[in-house]
């Protein structure tokens, strides 16, 4: 299973703020999961934001 980052530990490996990731999950830049009313971030977002490619989805709540 794919390591998942809480958004706080995610915006700080980034080096941006909480809200710029919550904004980021709404633009769709940043594909995230909401898991009981919070935000998750997977690695792979973090590698493919890092490659500087644009993610194709959209925040997702199973």
């Amino acid at each position: 299973m794919e390591k998942l980052y809480k958004l706080s530990e995610f915006a700080r490996i980034v080096g941006v703020s909480r809200s710029a990731v919550i904004k980021w999950i709404r633009m769709g830049k940043v594909r995230a999961v909401n898991i009981h009313g919070r935000w998750y971030i997977p690695e792979s977002e973090y590698e493919r934001l890092i490659r500087g490619e644009g993610s194709e989805h959209s925040a997702k709540n199973p």
